[in-house]
C-alpha cells in the first residue's frame, strides 16, 4: 500500500467543493498512518505524526485557526507529533506523545450550560485550533458528539462539556473502546467480556430513566447485536 487517502461521499449526499460526492483523492503526496471522518470533513496522521485535515470548516473543525473550508490538507495547528486521532461531527480530537488530549472544532456539544445541577470545570466547547483539555489522558480515544472517551493502562476516562473529566468506575482492564450513538459508551476488556453504560444497556428495553453514563453494566450476547446498530454511521 502507498499510504494514500482516497474519500467517498455517497452520491447521494449534498456535495461540496470542499467535500464533494463520490470518490477523490486527498492528496498524491501525503502518506498517512490513520484516518478519522466527521461530518463532511476528515482527518490523518501522516507517518511522522503531523495532523492534517480537509472538507468543511465552518466551525474550525479543520484546526487551523479558519472557518475556510479546503479539499486539499491543511496543518492543525498543534505544538507536538500526535500518536492518535478520532472525529465526529464537527469536531475532532487527538493524543500527544505526552498522552495529553487535545481538540479542536465543536468538539463536545452544546454551547450553553446546563439548565440545572453544577456549574461547568470546564467551559471549553469550540476552538479554531487545537485545545489541551485539563487533567484528561488517554493512550486512545474515541470521540463522539458530547462526549470524549479516553482508554489507558486499561482504565477509562471520559470527557462531557460542563462537567470535565472523570473516570468510569467497575471495570478494569479494558481494551478497547466504542462509542454508541452521540455520548454512550461500550467496551471490552481483555477477557473478551463487553460492557456498557447504564443508560446503553437499557435502551432496548426502552428505559431511559437511569440519569448517569458514569457506571458500566455487562451486555450480554443476546444484547449485543442491539448495541452495536445503534452506532452513529458518519
Amino acid at each position: 500500500a502507498d499510504e494514500t487517502a482516497w474519500c467517498l461521499r455517497a452520491r447521494t449526499a449534498t456535495g461540496s467543493a470542499a467535500f464533494p460526492a463520490g470518490i477523490f483523492q486527498v492528496s498524491p503526496t501525503l502518506r498517512f498512518r490513520s484516518l478519522a471522518v466527521g461530518s463532511a470533513f476528515a482527518c490523518g496522521l501522516d507517518v511522522d505524526g503531523v495532523a492534517w485535515c480537509w472538507g468543511e470548516n465552518q466551525n474550525g473543525q479543520l484546526g487551523d485557526g479558519t472557518t475556510t473550508s479546503s479539499r486539499q490538507p491543511v496543518r492543525v495547528a498543534v505544538l507536538a507529533p500526535l500518536t492518535s486521532i478520532d472525529a465526529e461531527g464537527a469536531g475532532a480530537c487527538g493524543v500527544e506523545g505526552s498522552y495529553a488530549v487535545v481538540c479542536w472544532g465543536n468538539y463536545v456539544g452544546a454551547p450553553t450550560p446546563p439548565p440545572s445541577g453544577p456549574r461547568p470545570l470546564l467551559g471549553i466547547v469550540g476552538s479554531r485550533t487545537p485545545v489541551r483539555i485539563p487533567g484528561f489522558t488517554a493512550r486512545q480515544i474515541a470521540v463522539g458528539i458530547y462526549i470524549v472517551v479516553g482508554l489507558s493502562g486499561g482504565r477509562v476516562t471520559y470527557y462531557r462539556p460542563w462537567y470535565g473529566p472523570a473516570e468510569i468506575e467497575g471495570i478494569a482492564d479494558v481494551r478497547a473502546v466504542e462509542l454508541v450513538g452521540d455520548d454512550n459508551w461500550c467496551v471490552r476488556d481483555t477477557g473478551g467480556h463487553v460492557y456498557c453504560d447504564e443508560q446503553t444497556t437499557n435502551r432496548p428495553t426502552g428505559d431511559y430513566s437511569i440519569p448517569s453514563i458514569d457506571r458500566a453494566a455487562a451486555v450480554t450476547p443476546a444484547d449485543l447485536d442491539t448495541v452495536l446498530a445503534m452506532r452513529t454511521v458518519k
